[in-house]
């Protein structure tokens, strides 16, 4: 049973104010057939939708921005480390296995001793060699581009988004939105 006075429907979200004071958000994509059943219910009970509490909707933008830039980061990332530009996958598995081979690389680097050639793999295409040197620009690159993206949600857009002071001005915050310039 929905406790319709403490839930509310918001871009393909339900919240879910709980006792303690936090706020149970559930993805209508990836949710479970009960709270499937949830969403339904809620739809029934209001038809065109509930107003929006300022602070979920925060809750809401928040979310979708920083589900946004994971996909970003995984999505693809281009580095020019063998003087062509390729893109690259960056999810999780891709990011531990360029940052281990990396750390490889440095730690020879470290002993003086020469830098192997590294086999891997762009996003597209067939496996390519790359000189220890030029593996160690693309984990450079996937690195920033990593940093820069955590960095244009966690240190700009959120507060953005934390400091809104209508629903307007949370739903104005998009990923694409126009960053103050630093």
């Amino acid at each position: 049973m929905i406790d319709f006075d403490n839930t509310n429907l918001f871009e393909g979200y339900l919240y879910v104010n709980k006792k303690d004071g936090s706020i149970e958000c559930i993805p209508e994509a990836d949710a479970t057939e009960e709270q499937k059943a949830m969403f339904e219910e809620f739809r029934v009970k209001y038809p065109n939708g509930k107003q929006i509490p300022l602070d979920v909707a925060k809750a809401t933008r928040i979310q979708q921005l920083s589900d946004i830039c994971n996909q970003v980061i995984f999505y693809e990332f281009y580095s020019d480390a063998d003087g062509v530009s390729k893109s690259y996958g960056l999810e999780y598995e891709n990011q531990i296995r360029i940052e281990s081979i990396a750390n490889d690389l440095k730690f020879l680097k470290l002993d003086n001793e020469s830098l192997p050639n590294v086999y891997y793999y762009p996003q597209s295409g067939d496996c390519k060699q790359y000189t220890g040197e030029q593996f160690l620009k693309l984990a450079s690159d996937a690195k920033l581009w990593v940093y820069n993206n955590v960095n244009k949600y966690k240190d700009v857009l959120k507060p953005m988004v934390e400091a809104c002071e209508t629903v307007e001005e949370v739903e104005a915050i998009t990923w694409d939105t126009e960053l103050p310039i630093a």
